[in-house]
């Protein structure tokens, strides 16, 4: 669960930056747009999605700790892109030629491509309703109680999404290599994470900006022992954002550097 940081000073300083948008957040009952620079988000009322801009947008969650400017991110992927925050951010932050977008709850889906045209970026994101799963196919899901996020239910039979494997995504958009690959897939790090994609990460995945999420069987230690066993080499900085200790791994493959 989201944590209220009321005591921190930049979140509180966020904040007040959007108070003129906090009545409509708090008592609307349809979502409305919210601009925070160069950057305007449809936004839900009484959801989460404040929190994913300020730590997207304004405290800069997601900007590499490794690559040093100038960037060269031609080809992003965005896997659980939820509502587009972080497309819309990296879009206008690193001018990719080709940001492919992919997220599975067809709600925030709804979300993504309507932030995409608020923005203007229909010829730079392409979106894709989708779960990144194991297998190509469909996958079940469900929402995580007392969680706003939904999670995959491999044996389920309710809430079925289209699934694409790793391989088959790659195939599936023509993406030769990907130059950054942002992953924020709750908990589902353990399907793509696999035997099966070590060759793939190794040699067509440049950068890597993973939000690990402690869930079940697979945590940050699985996710850095992956990673490092590639050749990749890892940052770890903690998010302040939730409660169960996550971490966003950057990943440099060095294989792209030399």
């Amino acid at each position: 669960m989201l944590q209220i940081l009321s005591l921190d000073r930049k979140y509180i300083a966020y904040t007040y930056s959007l108070k003129k948008y906090l009545l409509r957040f708090l008592f609307n009952r349809k979502p409305f747009p919210l601009q925070l620079g160069q950057a305007t988000f449809l936004v839900e009322p009484g959801s989460s999605d404040l929190y994913t801009i300020y730590e997207i947008c304004w405290d800069q969650g997601y900007q590499p700790r490794q690559q040093q400017p100038p960037y060269h991110f031609r080809t992003i992927v965005d896997f659980g892109a939820n509502i587009g925050v972080f497309s819309v951010w990296a879009a206008q932050a690193f001018h990719p030629e080709t940001l492919v977008a992919v997220e599975m709850n067809q709600a925030c889906f709804q979300q993504l491509t309507a932030n995409i045209r608020l923005n203007g970026l229909e010829s730079v994101i392409r979106p894709i309703e989708a779960a990144i799963y194991q297998h190509t196919g469909q996958v079940g899901t469900r929402r995580k109680v007392g969680y706003s996020f939904h999670e995959l239910l491999p044996h389920g039979r309710r809430n079925c999404v289209r699934s694409f494997s790793f391989v088959d995504f790659l195939q599936h958009t023509g993406l030769e290599t990907i130059d950054l690959l942002k992953i924020d897939i709750e908990g589902a790090e353990k399907y793509l994470l696999t035997a099966e994609n070590a060759a793939l990460f190794k040699e067509r995945v440049k950068y890597i900006l993973l939000e690990t999420h402690s869930v079940k069987d697979f945590n940050v230690e699985h996710c850095t022992g992956y990673l490092r066993s590639l050749g990749f080499q890892l940052v770890l900085t903690p998010t302040p954002y939730v409660i169960d200790k996550n971490y966003i791994i950057d990943a440099l493959n060095p294989a792209f550097t030399s």
